[in-house]
């Protein structure tokens, strides 16, 4: 029998076990996404070097997109002569505002059809000194309801636009915050946070200057509690880490004050009990190990925790992306995703609010991608996610959909009942090639576990764990051999963790 057709054989296996372990009716993640492509009045705005995880990469255009509730979806973007944009999309570009001069930096859109645009006005000036941010307010016809200057000659938009740092704009409880990166008037770089009042106000509660130097930033709004928080990444000061609301330390990093820094970060998206889910990206360093890409959780006041999701050095993952499914903050599911540099292959996964994988992850390229260093993931007003993605010089633009509507269940393991309550999900990789797998499951409470693996008679023939853990995610290493030390032949297997009288299992395909 061919390699080939074993691996054939070992599916068909797998698939008429599925029932031990998995309900059936399976949809592969990248089978519900659907994709659009629009025509822009205009070319898009050329790419750019910026440093970006240690080193300098190319950012393309900033594009940022906000779902309406009546199913259209409003884009702000910047052509190749710097001028601004704001289109409607519905099934064609229904409409476009354009601010002449001005790139676009940022957007928030309302139910009425209003929305508020973060604008960079390139000044007269050669030395970029009279160049400044403002916020416009417009109404659903595009009117000018008012315009306020977010920055100073002290502290004025990074002159490079992208060589450093990131530019976005946010929107909760009548209060708009703009946080992006600054040129100070000394020759440094950092970041501002302003806020300013649905009347065009600048409130106290922001800073002038935070993170230096601000490589990356995000910030948003919890639904919950309807409060605006900001993650960035910091090469300097206060501390070289990428910093939740500019004082907690997520991951601490590698270094050097001049544009390297081994963590990036990618997005953020809000989960239940005023819990943030961070996804972000870091390379291993000498005394700053790291794994790839990753989902820092983490309270305001609170201490957080990270799960990586892969398991390398983080050489070759970029630009992680991560939104809520659902309407509901109860739902409990997140899509995210990361690019590979090696052949600028897109990824995506479904996780929960633990971080723990539930499906996937899924090469989902070349027909989806999205932008580098991008905050591209939005939840629709019906649950679904949306991001866009447009090429520099291109004049077309690709409106992407994420949706479970289709009545289908995505894969993912269903977490036995009892207490403690537990999830086992697949490990990592699957079907598992290479020398080791990760296993993984979660506890909702402490309690005595075992882990075992059995083959596909159901013997056990390794047992992992047999001891007390903590409440939350767990991973645990399988070196691919069986109790007596030899290595396990290819074919298919089970891991099942007990806990407290509840059991719950997945199954698996190993491969030489």
């Amino acid at each position: 029998m061919t390699a080939s057709a074993r691996v054939r054989g070992f599916a068909l296996m797998a698939a008429a076990a599925s029932t031990l372990v998995f309900s059936p009716a399976r949809a592969l993640l990248r089978e519900r996404i659907t994709s659009t492509t629009f025509t822009l009045p205009a070319t898009l705005e050329p790419s750019v070097s910026s440093w970006h995880l240690w080193t300098k990469h190319t950012l393309g255009p900033r594009l940022y997109h906000e779902p309406l509730p009546d199913g259209r979806t409003m884009v702000g973007w910047t052509d190749a002569s710097k001028n601004g944009h704001v289109s409607i999309l519905s099934t064609t570009v229904q409409s476009t505002f354009n601010f002449p001069g001005e790139p676009v930096r940022g957007l928030v859109a309302h139910a009425d059809g209003s929305f508020a645009v973060l604008l960079l006005n390139r000044g007269t000036s050669s030395d970029f000194v009279d160049d400044f941010m403002r916020l416009s307010k417009r109404s659903a016809t595009g009117t000018q309801l008012w315009t306020v200057t977010l920055s100073t000659t002290q502290y004025t938009p990074n002159p490079a636009l992208f060589e450093i740092g990131d530019s976005r704009l946010a929107y909760a409880a009548g209060v708009y915050g703009a946080y992006f990166s600054v040129h100070s008037s000394s020759g440094h770089e950092g970041d501002r946070y302003q806020r300013v009042n649905d009347n065009g106000t600048i409130l106290t509660g922001g800073w002038s200057w935070g993170l230096s130097h601000s490589m990356s930033g995000v910030i948003a709004a919890h639904p919950e509690n309807s409060s605006l928080h900001t993650v960035g990444s910091s090469d300097c000061y206060p501390s070289k880490s990428l910093l939740f609301d500019k004082n907690t330390v997520l991951f601490a990093a590698d270094a050097d004050c001049a544009g390297k820094v081994s963590v990036q970060l990618g997005q953020m998206a809000p989960a239940r009990g005023a819990l943030w889910l961070v996804a972000m990206d870091a390379i291993d360093r000498p005394g700053f190990p790291a794994r790839g890409v990753g989902i820092a959780r983490v309270r305001p006041g609170g201490t957080p925790t990270l799960t990586w999701l892969t398991n390398t050095d983080g050489s070759n993952e970029r630009d992680p992306v991560i939104a809520r499914i659902g309407t509901s903050l109860g739902s409990n599911r997140f899509l995210v995703g990361w690019r590979q540099l090696s052949d600028g292959s897109a990824r995506i996964a479904v996780v929960d609010s633990n971080a723990i994988v539930r499906s996937g992850p899924e090469v989902v390229t070349p027909a989806i991608t999205w932008g580098a260093r991008d905050d591209s993931y939005r939840t629709r007003p019906d649950g679904s996610i949306s991001w866009v993605e447009g090429a520099s010089g291109s004049s077309t633009l690709r409106l992407h959909r994420y949706s479970e509507s289709t009545g289908v269940a995505v894969e993912e393991p269903a977490p036995s009942a009892g207490s403690p309550g537990l999830a086992m999900l697949p490990p990592y990789p699957n079907p598992v090639r290479g020398e080791s797998a990760t296993l993984r499951f979660t506890l909702d409470r402490p309690g005595h576990v075992t882990l075992r693996i059995h083959d596909a008679s159901g013997r056990v023939i390794r047992e992992l764990l047999d001891g007390e853990r903590a409440a939350g995610p767990h991973e645990v290493r399988w070196d691919r051999r069986i109790a007596s030390g030899q290595p396990a032949r290819s074919g298919m297997y089970f891991a099942t963790v007990e806990a407290g009288g509840a059991r719950a299992s997945t199954r698996f395909l190993l491969l030489q």
